[in-house]
């Protein structure tokens, strides 16, 4: 045995060499006789039932975390010029929303009832005869400007915005002075000066009466301050929105979750203000009646359900469809022309046996419910009727 291995043994090498590169190549997949048997082997098809996405109706909740404020005052300015008619409240006296606090009366001569007079003592009256667009026009800037200045007030807009509604108004008052026209007439019963334009001013909220500052017969100009509301209760403050804003309104009931305590409230008011990036955010204010125990304090944070009592459609899959990978990422399979193709989702609420998809999928798209967990992404599947 010794004589044959020295007789044949580079022959013995030389055949041990090509099995061994064989056997490597075969293991690198090189070998034409692998490659013949992978196409001889055809992928399994996957049986999979497979259902369209679903409009389902969804209640419209608003969840935001807000910030508890502590208004102690709202003052109560003059909207326009003019003398005090009628006062209907007194100092310390408690208001509600919309509640009448005093009535101005502006000058307006006897022709149209939108003239303003001299009264200055001369034998004959000066009738100033406005022109009506520039009169709607500089009351629409001052209504305006009113709003504006609350909403500095309540620190919802940039300075610069009321600036420029008060840039507006002066040039509204510029061109409604530019255009009025003066007329002397004789002095009589039927020609004389009278003041018909009365406006009354209401509470913009409940509160109590403190500042009392105008009586009877007192002139006021415009924005000066007629009085102070004393609100005494919280606020919470959230952002919303444009799409919410649709949802909302003064009045919508809310709910503030703290301390594992839930107190109700309710929207009060509304603002517009530009948000991070330019976009469009709505600054909410939500009254706290009743502010149970003292738990809200103003500077603390505590999270706002709205319930709107509105539904809105959204798409829904079977919760079975929507698997999570080891990154916490939601997916599904959608059916594909006989291949199964995973698509990452984002999801919302849960509704019934139902999962909310936020993101877009293809219109008329097919998600696999079944025999999910067997499916890699690019397998060929055989829906099931």
């Amino acid at each position: 045995m010794k004589t044959f291995f020295q007789q044949h043994r580079i022959a013995i090498l030389v055949v041990a060499l090509v099995i061994f590169s064989s056997l490597l190549l075969s293991a690198y997949n090189i070998l034409p006789f692998t490659r013949w048997a992978k196409h001889i082997a055809p992928q399994m098809t996957v049986r999979v039932t497979a259902v369209p996405l679903v409009a389902t109706n969804k209640s419209v909740q608003i969840s935001r975390t807000g910030t508890v404020e502590s208004p102690k005052s709202a003052p109560v300015h003059s909207e326009f010029s003019g003398l005090i008619s009628e006062v209907y409240v007194t100092e310390g006296q408690p208001v509600k929303t919309d509640q009448p606090l005093v009535k101005i009366l502006r000058s307006a001569g006897p022709s149209s009832g939108r003239e303003r007079i001299n009264t200055a003592p001369e034998p004959q009256t000066q009738t100033i005869t406005v022109d009506p667009m520039a009169q709607t026009a500089y009351d629409n800037a001052l209504k305006e400007y009113n709003r504006f200045q609350k909403l500095y007030e309540q620190n919802a807009i940039a300075k610069r915005q009321l600036e420029n509604a008060a840039n507006r108004l002066q040039a509204a008052e510029d061109n409604l002075t530019a255009v009025q026209t003066t007329a002397p007439v004789q002095a009589s019963a039927s020609s004389a000066p009278v003041a018909t334009n009365a406006t009354i001013i209401s509470a913009p909220n409940p509160g109590t009466v403190v500042g009392l500052a105008v009586a009877p017969g007192k002139s006021v100009t415009l924005g000066q301050p007629l009085m102070v509301l004393d609100v005494g209760q919280v606020q919470v403050i959230i952002h919303i929105e444009q799409k919410d804003l649709y949802f909302l309104h003064p009045g919508t009931p809310a709910t503030i979750e703290i301390a594992n305590q839930s107190i109700p409230g309710q929207v009060a008011n509304i603002f517009p203000e530009v948000g991070e990036n330019n976009l469009p955010s709505f600054r909410t204010y939500i009254n706290i009646p009743n502010n149970i125990g003292g738990l809200l304090k103003a500077g603390m944070s505590a999270n706002v359900h709205i319930d709107t009592g509105k539904s809105a459609a959204v798409q829904t899959v079977p919760a079975v469809a929507v698997l999570q990978d080891e990154q916490g990422i939601h997916y599904l399979y959608l059916a594909d022309n006989g291949k199964a193709i995973r698509k990452e989702v984002s999801i919302g609420d849960t509704i019934a046996n139902a999962i909310e998809i936020t993101s877009a999928l293809p219109e008329g798209s097919l998600v696999i419910t079944s025999n999910i967990n067997d499916l890699h992404d690019g397998d060929n599947i055989m829906v099931s009727q």
